[in-house]
């Protein structure tokens, strides 16, 4: 979300540039809108009332260097029972939980994810939830949520992920394995493709 929250930003920012192409190259520095972060989560997994997500959670290098790009996210949990004093004051926000509660509804009778989310504007429409925004948008949000919220793409990359996680204890496993026979290190990075580090991480483990 840190790195997606980025690349809105950026393209943002972007447009307010083309707008206003000449102020970048007055002497005057241009002035540009202070940008905040939030996002709602009404997911599956259990998730606490507010957390914070980094874009620098990201990155692949963590030794304590300094961080030159940063972006912080803020994390709403906006599910049932989760921050209802926010729900409150945001009816257009509790309505739009019940829109993606009511997608999820229909996602889970095994429906195409276009049809789930039509089918869900409809009954909002007849509902009275949401109505006149998505009287105005529905096609538009249809669309849109297809793009930036891909159930199968991301059951396909989940779980993908979780085999990975199997293979690579398997492979931890075997190393553990032979290091306890006393295989030397060249054979355990042969047979097992693991690094060097990764070996005497995991021997320093076994207390080897």
């Amino acid at each position: 979300m840190g790195l997606r929250c980025l690349l809105y930003a950026a393209d943002i920012y972007k447009q307010i540039i083309q707008m206003r192409i000449d102020d970048l190259y007055a002497t005057t520095p241009m002035s540009i809108n202070t940008p905040e972060f939030f996002m709602f989560y009404n997911g599956k997994a259990e998730y606490p009332e507010k957390g914070i997500v980094k874009l620098s959670d990201l990155y692949k290098v963590k030794d304590g260097r300094a961080v030159n790009l940063e972006l912080i996210v803020t994390v709403y949990n906006v599910k049932k029972g989760y921050n209802s004093s926010i729900m409150k004051k945001s009816p257009t926000l509790s309505e739009y939980a019940v829109f993606v509660d009511k997608v999820e509804t229909y996602r889970d009778k095994k429906l195409e994810k276009t049809e789930a989310m039509n089918r869900a504007v409809a009954e909002c429409i007849r509902e009275n939830i949401l109505k006149e925004f998505l009287l105005r948008n529905g096609g538009e949000i249809v669309s849109i949520l297809n793009m930036e919220w891909n159930f199968d793409d991301a059951v396909r990359v989940r779980a993908a992920e979780e085999a990975e996680k199997k293979v690579a204890k398997e492979v931890e496993k075997i190393a553990e394995e032979m290091l306890l026979e006393n295989e030397p290190m060249n054979k355990i990075i042969k047979y097992t493709k693991l690094t060097e580090e990764k070996i005497l991480e995991i021997k320093k483990k076994l207390k080897i």
